[in-house]
């Protein structure tokens, strides 16, 4: 839990909660956005779980990059517990600089009754929602299409930054005009100043195979 960031959002209103389990008391919906898979059951499950302190109408919106299978069965072991009333997936496309400006898109799925319920929820979170009603998973389907091309862009970044440098080229100089040009991409234009800076870290390429 990085303090800074819980600090920066209680500022804009938000009540922080010692466990998922507080969290969760009271919710209409809840909110998931957690690093890896195997955090999920510790938070929704675990004896501090948000499972606990929510009431049986409860929505669920999964924001992280899960399985479609393991959402399958999230599904149905929630909906043995009958403490949750639906489950969604809402993967979220965006770089830091587009989340700071209200620049993200979610792509969701879900029973079409869910969809309609978290629509004005997720329509508050981006900038552009798409959809999948009827089986969840759609969302992490669709990030895992993605990510393959956000994987596929950066290499062949990199790859263009060395044929440059080897054709005597400066990078900054192939940065400037190919991010104003055809061969652009979303990756090029935001990854390639950080890897001129040093500034890449490898959060980056962990989270790129994560996802994938």
């Amino acid at each position: 839990i990085s303090d800074p960031i819980i600090k920066e959002f209680v500022k804009l209103g938000g009540v922080r909660c010692a466990s998922p389990l507080e969290a969760g008391k009271g919710a209409e919906a809840l909110v998931v956005l957690i690093a890896h898979t195997d955090q999920i059951n510790d938070l929704i499950f675990g004896d501090e779980g948000a499972l606990k302190g929510l009431k049986p109408d409860t929505g669920l919106i999964l924001r992280s990059t899960i399985l479609p299978s393991v959402l399958h069965k999230l599904e149905r072991d929630l909906e043995e517990t009958q403490k949750i009333a639906y489950v969604v997936d809402a993967y979220g496309s965006y770089g830091r600089s587009d989340a700071l400006n209200g620049k993200v898109i979610i792509v969701s799925s879900g029973r079409s009754d869910a969809i309609a319920r978290v629509r004005p929820l997720l329509s508050a979170m981006c900038e552009k929602l798409f959809t999948f009603e009827g089986e969840i998973g759609g969302g992490s389907k669709v990030k895992m299409v993605s990510v393959m091309l956000e994987g596929i862009h950066f290499i062949a970044s990199v790859e263009a930054l060395s044929l440059g440098a080897k054709a005597g080229i400066h990078p900054w100089i192939i940065y400037d005009i190919i991010s104003n040009a055809a061969g652009n991409s979303w990756v090029f234009k935001n990854n390639v100043p950080l890897l001129l800076k040093g500034e890449v870290k490898h959060q980056i390429l962990n989270t790129l195979v994560k996802e994938l």
